[in-house]
């Protein structure tokens, strides 16, 4: 996609390569690759390990562990164990999953009829949303008052901060942002994992923002 883009577009040599090079610079082959074709699969695995790690990490956790586990109906179970003698499992839907510009937001639907427990689960979807993206972020740690609103049996993550932390969100080309480059449109479960639909903001704005950087 990011070739295919270049081939069509009156980008110059010393542009495409600086593009480029930020990308491969901050993210791996494999979600490079991915981003070419529009789709990046995470696996459950994946995600579930970057979970743990991040709980491993807090000396204060209020669970013992948090794992997903994706259909390919689209629902999305989430098991959460307390301690051994109390678990939680939640199983709904993403109603939206996006990462453009300054807006990234994760909105999750439990079949459930309303949420017990407001803190933990706002501890929960914040440590959900550093899984779902562990292909982009590469990091464990959360930043302090991630903003999670629970509205009856709807969980919303505004994880903005999250991004804007991590490499992905400080890498730029002379003060062009890959975040206004990369945008992420959508997460759908599927069997064993979800997708991470992504698209190129690579319009005419961008092409002469990254000529004009680059002939300063």
């Amino acid at each position: 996609m990011i070739m295919k883009f270049f081939k069509n577009n009156p980008l110059e040599n010393m542009e495409k390569k600086a593009v480029l090079k930020i990308f491969n610079d901050t993210l791996d082959n494999n979600t490079m690759d991915g981003i070419k074709k529009g789709k990046i699969f995470v696996s459950d695995q994946a995600i579930n390990e970057a979970i743990k790690r991040c709980i491993n990490r807090e000396e204060k956790a209020p669970v013992q562990s948090v794992s997903v586990q994706s259909h390919a109906d689209g629902r999305l179970e989430i098991f959460i164990k307390i301690d051994d003698e109390k678990s939680i499992r939640l199983t709904g839907m993403i109603e939206e999953f996006i990462c453009s510009g300054d807006k990234a937001v994760f909105t999750y639907k439990t079949n459930s009829h309303t949420i017990e427990g407001r803190l933990m689960p706002s501890w929960i979807f914040s440590r959900l949303t550093l899984g779902f993206m562990c292909n982009f972020i590469n990091e464990d740690k959360i930043p302090d008052n991630v903003d999670v609103t629970i509205d009856d049996n709807v969980i919303k993550v505004d994880f903005t901060k999250i991004i804007e932390s991590s490499k992905l969100g400080t890498a730029n080309i002379k003060g062009i942002r890959l975040l206004d480059i990369l945008e992420v449109v959508e997460a759908v479960p599927g069997d064993g994992g979800i997708e991470i639909k992504t698209r190129l903001n690579i319009g005419k704005e961008i092409i002469q923002k990254v000529s004009s950087a680059l002939k300063q």
